[in-house]
């Protein structure tokens, strides 16, 4: 994994995800604004060894001569994608606070990648059900190990899954030619946000970073 890598955490809401892509944009030092971008869903490989989809915008136009800065987006526990209803199958639109980071970062000329770790499971599009418990594939998954849905060791296999799917979408960006591989941002909420930091201690080998919740239920905090 390269070593220029900014991992940022916000844990909730839209506005908080605004202020994140706004400071991403500050990091990846992106240029003027663009006419538009275009989104597709594709499938990237997870370094788990496995594929799965993930939504990819690339801006219009020519490609600059330092190339596009570009980000990955990490989505929490409520999934990335759209559902009518707990259990249906995921819709195409993103969720509302998705959409308006891709529209943060897609103004100002940078490419975004979210890859869709739920989108193993075509039953459901986020973990508010006993489905859950099947998007993490082998090693991680063990039926029966007795291990309930909830319990420590299976988060921890959860971001370790999800870590894993961060760093196949990282490779995959590195890989592009149209992508600047030393101004990639990672974004995350929520569990998308721990395996953020994750990768970022990883890619840098430091365990320093900067959080914040802007729940009003606890305070900003910072670590570092």
């Amino acid at each position: 994994m390269g070593r220029n890598v900014v991992a940022l955490l916000e844990l909730a809401g839209a506005h908080g995800l605004h202020r994140a892509g706004l400071l991403a944009l500050g990091l990846l030092s992106a240029g003027v604004a663009l006419g538009g971008s275009q989104r597709q869903t594709i499938q990237i490989p997870s370094l788990l060894g496995d594929g799965i989809p993930a939504v990819l915008s690339v801006p219009d136009g020519p490609v600059p001569a330092d190339r596009f800065p570009a980000c990955v987006v990490l989505h929490g526990s409520g999934g990335l994608l759209k559902e009518n209803q707990p259990g249906d199958p995921c819709g195409p639109d993103l969720e509302n606070n998705y959409e308006l980071l891709f529209q943060t970062l897609e103004a100002r000329g940078v490419v975004v990648l979210a890859p869709n770790s739920f989108g193993r499971s075509p039953l459901f599009c986020e973990d508010n059900d006993d489905a859950f418990f099947s998007f993490v594939p082998p090693p991680f998954h063990n039926p029966g190990d007795g291990v309930p849905a909830r319990d420590d060791a299976y988060s921890a296999r959860r971001i370790e899954t999800r870590t894993l799917d961060a760093g196949g979408a990282l490779a995959y960006l590195q890989q592009q030619s149209f992508v600047d591989p030393l101004r990639i941002c990672i974004v995350g909420t929520s569990n998308g946000g721990s395996a953020a930091l994750v990768m970022s201690s990883n890619a840098t080998g430091r365990h320093a970073a900067q959080f914040g919740d802007i729940s009003q239920q606890r305070p900003h905090e910072s670590a570092g």
